[in-house]
């Protein structure tokens, strides 16, 4: 049967031999570009965070906090909503792989496993940033001078990571969904 649907372009669906080349060649397979992507953006963040030139005074620290505050709330909740969305679609991924005419191999369900392993930790460590942002910073005393420069150089870490953590969730799902698509859709590639 599997010669037959390679000398048959009409055929309803391609073999495993023709799947393995296209997937080689689209490296749709590959965990790598989505950890390059996470890693990317991490660089990214920090870079962009530590151009600001060094924190050597717990003053300029505490007002570099005060600026971080604001956009990582935001970031913070952003990220949080994304993941939770993202571990729903996990579930959606499932039901579709069980409700499929198609037989999906062990990739699937382990980058199904990957993708909502991150984004558990995404959602827990955004809520972790929140926590920690909704302290009130500036409030405390008896604090040691060095400490506020610790605290912003411990947020711009954890929004890097979290960043990181988000675009390879999101790639890794990408590259899911292209997989399925590939393995339910009839005809021509896509």
């Amino acid at each position: 049967m599997a010669d037959t649907q390679k000398t048959n372009p009409d055929a309803s669906f391609r073999s495993d031999e023709d799947r393995k080349g296209l997937f080689s060649k689209l490296a749709v397979r590959s965990d790598k570009w989505p950890f390059f992507g996470g890693l990317a953006a991490v660089l990214v963040t920090l870079g962009v965070k530590f151009l600001i030139g060094g924190v050597y005074s717990s003053g300029k620290a505490l007002q570099l906090i005060e600026a971080l505050r604001d956009s990582s709330l935001y970031f913070g909740a952003a990220v949080a909503t994304a993941s939770a969305t993202i571990l729903a679609l996990m579930l959606t991924l499932l039901g579709l792989s069980r409700q499929a005419d198609s037989e999906f191999d062990n990739w699937v369900y382990q980058t199904i496993n990957r993708i909502a392993l991150i984004s558990t930790i995404s959602l827990c460590g955004a809520v972790a940033l929140l926590m920690v942002l909704s302290m009130p910073i500036g409030e405390f005393e008896k604090i040691p001078e060095n400490w506020f420069v610790a605290m912003y150089y411990v947020l711009v870490v954890f929004v890097a990571l979290l960043a990181g953590f988000v675009i390879t969730a999101v790639l890794m799902l990408f590259n899911a969904i292209r997989y399925v698509i590939m393995l339910i859709t009839p005809g021509d590639e896509i």
